[in-house]
């Protein structure tokens, strides 16, 4: 190939990028909304540099799961262990389009029981204090929860958070506490890999990790790799979110109330999937902790607690969690 055919090929390639990325951003930023999409743009600065991201997402998945998925499969099975909110299906048959309207072929619904035996294999604490997630002492109120608790069992612990800002606050604190003890500190910061900090995890006995939202699910920690969990805070989803914003104003629209029938819902849903990190076979066993005061300081915190498949116990102090759990959980996973 001479030099003159190289450069036109590279020139082609060039061209093919630049219209595509035209055709992209023609659609994103200059297209009229139809209620159907959610478009925005995103303003990002990475040092002196200034970075406009335009992004396009479907404001339901429900229609484009029912056109090119249900009617045209009629075998199809999804399950799940968080398919339910409350005792039935509602919730997640509107989210992919098998409401109460679709009649294209039967929906058959099944609940099967659960292999594990959760009364014997964890303990469920929702951590009742006066001091509301919302309040600027919360980050030290539960970075001392985690420290008086890692102190007393020597086990490792996983702390879900909401957002990052969370996780800089309480790393902030109880990072100086933990210097020079065996426990480990490991932390999800912006651009941190998934795959490292479970590697780290998994090396470390009495480790710590502070994780954010890709650590609610697709994690797999039995056995001893992971006996303590803690949610700092109930997973609702950011209501500035794009996506999340213009959904609640489309519920509005039609007359419906956004917080019972959708955040609740959701927050629901992704409550259990963070409580499914803990127990992953018949032979683990271990501590959950509810550690927003919220589930007994709200109206809805009830919803939470019904969500849980063991009677979750009130306490304020930490004394009494390693007598309790080595009694009901570590005890049987030593027998």
């Amino acid at each position: 190939m001479t030099i003159s055919e190289s450069l036109v090929n590279e020139l082609e390639v060039d061209l093919s990028e630049a219209s595509a990325l035209n055709g992209a951003f023609g659609y994103i930023a200059v297209k009229e909304p139809t209620g159907a999409e959610v478009l925005w743009r995103e303003v990002r600065g990475v040092k002196d540099q200034v970075r406009v991201v335009f992004r396009c997402a479907p404001l339901m998945v429900s229609s484009f799961l029912r056109s090119k998925l249900f009617e045209r499969r009629p075998g199809t099975v999804l399950c799940s262990a968080t398919l339910q909110v409350g005792d039935n299906f509602d919730y997640f048959r509107d989210e992919v389009g098998l409401d109460d309207t679709f009649d294209t072929w039967p929906v058959v619904e099944q609940e099967f029981p659960s292999p594990f035996y959760y009364n014997e294999q964890c303990v469920v604490l929702g951590w009742d204090i006066p001091v509301d997630v919302t309040d600027p002492q919360y980050p030290r109120q539960l970075a001392e929860l985690i420290d008086d608790l890692t102190d007393q069992i020597e086990r490792r612990l996983l702390v879900l958070f909401t957002s990052y800002a969370q996780v800089k606050a309480v790393h902030g604190i109880l990072h100086p506490r933990l210097f020079r003890t065996q426990r480990r500190l490991i932390t999800q910061f912006g651009g941190s890999s998934r795959r490292n900090l479970l590697e780290a995890f998994r090396e470390n006995p009495r480790a710590i990790l502070l994780g954010t939202a890709s650590f609610w699910e697709g994690i797999d920690l039995p056995g001893d790799l992971l006996e303590m969990l803690i949610i700092a805070r109930l997973p609702f989803a950011n209501p500035t979110e794009p996506v999340v914003e213009a959904r609640i104003e489309h519920l509005q629209e039609q007359g419906c109330n956004p917080f019972q029938d959708y955040q609740i819902p959701d927050a629901i849903t992704r409550f259990r999937q963070g409580f499914g990190r803990l127990i992953r076979a018949a032979s683990d066993g271990g501590i959950f902790i509810i550690a927003d005061s919220r589930v007994y300081r709200r109206r809805y915190g009830q919803l939470f607690l019904d969500a849980m498949p063991v009677e979750a116990v009130p306490f304020r102090y930490t004394d009494h969690i390693a007598s309790l759990s080595e009694r009901v959980v570590f005890q049987r996973k030593n027998s």
